[in-house]
C-alpha cells in the first residue's frame, strides 16, 4: 500500500474474544484451524421440539471487580454481559499496548444483548438498600453499556452504545472506521457482549423456524437446516493506519472499506432478506476501498445455515464476484460456534483477522457439499469445507 492508502484505510492493532469453548484469541484460532465444533450439547429432552444444543461460553459469571475498582454492591447488581463487556475493551487495549494515560482521545462503539438479568437481580435483592428502580437501570440497560467502559477504562472520546440486532457487532465495527477517517478520535474500540444469563440448556426448534432440528450448523450445506444459537463477546481495537504505521504499532489487518445499508421494504417480510439489497452493500464496500471483485480471494460470509438466507446471500456473492477471475473462497464461522446474535459479526470479523496474521484459511465446520441449487450458480465461489 501507498502513502494514499494509508491516508484511506484503519489498522486492526488489538483485539479479544470470548466465545463458546474459548476464552481467548489464541484457543479460538486453535478452534478454528481444528475445524472444531464449539457447541454444548446435552441429553436430549421428552420435549419434541426443544433442542438441547447451545454455544455457551466459559465461565460468564466470573468477574474481577477489583480489577476496574469496583464495589461488590455494584458489580452485583451490574448485567454479566456488561461486566464481560468491560474485561473484553480492557483486554483488547492491553493486547494492543495502548499508553491510556497518553492517549486522550479514545472512542467507544458497544452493543450488548436482550438480558432478563435486571428483573432477576431486582427480584432476588428487593428491599435491601441501594437496591432501587434507578440503581438497576444504570447497571443494566443497554443505553450505559459504552459510558461505563469509557468511565471505568478512563476513555475520553465519543462513547455510543450500538443495537441493530444480529448485525450490532459490524455495524460497531464500522462506525468505529468512521468516526478514526472522519478524525473524531485517535483510537476507536468496537466491542459486543451478547450472553443470555443464566445460559440457555437448548432452544425451541418448531417446523418451518430458523433453529436446526438436530443442533448442528451447516452453512452453505446441502444438509443444512437452520442454526443453533450461542453467546459471544468481544473487542478489536482500531486506528488510523498512518498513525499505526508511525507508531511501529503491530498490524494484525487493515480495513480497507467498509458500508452500511438496509434492505426497506424490498424483502418477503421483516426477518426476511433481499439478494438486491446484499449485493449492492458488497459493492459499496468494494467501491469505498478502491478495490474490484478481482481483488477478493476470501469472504467471510453471514452463514446462517438455513436455507432462504443462505441461498439470498450465495445468490448476492455470486452475482458480485461473477468475473473475479479466479476462485473467491467463502467460510462461515457459524458452523462450529452457532449464530451468536449480537456477537455474530464479531466473531466473523476476528475470525477474517486472524485468518490474515496467520496466512491460513480456516475450514467451515460440518460443510460437506454445497446444495444443487447453489452448486448451479456458484461461478467462482468456493466454499471452504473440511
Amino acid at each position: 500500500m501507498n502513502a494514499l492508502d494509508h491516508e484511506d484505510a484503519v489498522a486492526v492493532v488489538g483485539l479479544s474474544v470470548r466465545l463458546p469453548g474459548c476464552d481467548s484469541v489464541a484457543r479460538y484460532w486453535s478452534i478454528l484451524e481444528a475445524g472444531e465444533d464449539s457447541i454444548t450439547r446435552r441429553e436430549a429432552t421428552t420435549a419434541a421440539t426443544f433442542v438441547p444444543a447451545y454455544g455457551s461460553v466459559p465461565s460468564p459469571g466470573h468477574f474481577d471487580r477489583d480489577r476496574f475498582g469496583i464495589a461488590s454492591s455494584e458489580a452485583l447488581l451490574t448485567d454479566p454481559q456488561q461486566r464481560l463487556l468491560l474485561e473484553a475493551v480492557d483486554e483488547a487495549l492491553t493486547t494492543a499496548n495502548v499508553d491510556r494515560a497518553g492517549t486522550m482521545a479514545v472512542s467507544v462503539y458497544a452493543g450488548v444483548g436482550h438480558s432478563d438479568y435486571e428483573r432477576w437481580v431486582g427480584s432476588a435483592l428487593a428491599g435491601r438498600p441501594g437496591v432501587d428502580a434507578q440503581s438497576l437501570e444504570v447497571t443494566n440497560r443497554g443505553d450505559y453499556a459504552a459510558t461505563r467502559v469509557a468511565y471505568r477504562l478512563g476513555l475520553q472520546g465519543a462513547a455510543v452504545t450500538v443495537q441493530s440486532a444480529c448485525s450490532t457487532a459490524l455495524t460497531a465495527v464500522h462506525l468505529a472506521v468512521q468516526d478514526l477517517l472522519g478524525h473524531g478520535s485517535d483510537l476507536a474500540v468496537a466491542a459486543v457482549s451478547s450472553v443470555r444469563v443464566p445460559a440457555p440448556g437448548g432452544y425451541e426448534a418448531p417446523l418451518g423456524g430458523i433453529g436446526s432440528a438436530d443442533g448442528v450448523c451447516r452453512p452453505f450445506d446441502a444438509a443444512a437446516g437452520g442454526s443453533v444459537p450461542g453467546d459471544g463477546v468481544g473487542a478489536v481495537v482500531l486506528k488510523r493506519l498512518a498513525d499505526a504505521v508511525s507508531d511501529g504499532d503491530e498490524i494484525w489487518a487493515v480495513v480497507r472499506g467498509s458500508a452500511m445499508n438496509n434492505d426497506g421494504c424490498g424483502k418477503s417480510g421483516f426477518a426476511g432478506v433481499d439478494a438486491a439489497a446484499q449485493t449492492e452493500v458488497i459493492r459499496a464496500a468494494l467501491d469505498v476501498a478502491g478495490l474490484g471483485p478481482g481483488d477478493i480471494d476470501y469472504v467471510e460470509a453471514h452463514g446462517s445455515g438455513t436455507r432462504i438466507g443462505d441461498s439470498t446471500e450465495w445468490s448476492a456473492l455470486a452475482e458480485v464476484f461473477a468475473e473475479a477471475g479466479h476462485p473467491v473462497h467463502v467460510g462461515a464461522v457459524k458452523g462450529g460456534l452457532g449464530h451468536l446474535r449480537e456477537a455474530a459479526g464479531l466473531a466473523g470479523f476476528a475470525k477474517a483477522v486472524l485468518s490474515l496474521r496467520h496466512r491460513r484459511l480456516a475450514a467451515t465446520a460440518h460443510f460437506e457439499r454445497l446444495p444443487a441449487d447453489l452448486a448451479a450458480r456458484s461461478g467462482p465461489l468456493r466454499p471452504l469445507g473440511e
